[in-house]
């Protein structure tokens, strides 16, 4: 969604691409990411001629590269008190949007995964060292 959009025009785009998605992403006309709004924040606006850019300076949700570590998701979710930001890529049309459970659910994956290797390299040093005798 384009920040200059009134909302007016951000629920007819909605209608007419029978979205399912609460979050949408706002863009500036040079195609950068400005930020995230979520419906229900739209819907709280009575004036439908207000644009997206006014709901963003009043509801604002940072946004973070696909470089950063999830302990700097965490982090910037925290400090901006948010349970959610978008995910921009170098290339910025690239963007998702993840949120505390998306995270922590890259963490448990992680931890898994280093549980795994932990699992067979002690099963390789068993192994060496019955070789070993």
């Amino acid at each position: 969604m384009a920040e200059d959009s009134t909302l007016s025009e951000v629920y007819q785009t909605i209608r007419q691409t029978a979205t399912q998605s609460q979050r949408f992403v706002v863009i500036d006309r040079h195609q950068q990411v400005r930020g995230i709004v979520r419906l229900s924040t739209l819907i709280a606006y009575s004036d439908q001629t207000t644009r997206l850019s006014t709901v963003l300076a009043d509801h604002s949700y940072p946004y973070i590269s696909t470089e950063s570590t999830l302990k700097a998701a965490i982090e910037l979710m925290n400090h901006n008190s948010v349970d959610m930001l978008a995910v921009v890529s170098a290339d910025p049309l690239t963007v998702c949007i993840v949120d505390y459970a998306d995270v922590f659910s890259a963490y448990q994956v992680s931890a898994q995964e280093i549980t795994l290797r932990e699992k067979h390299l002690s099963v390789r040093r068993g192994l060496r060292r019955r070789l070993a005798y």
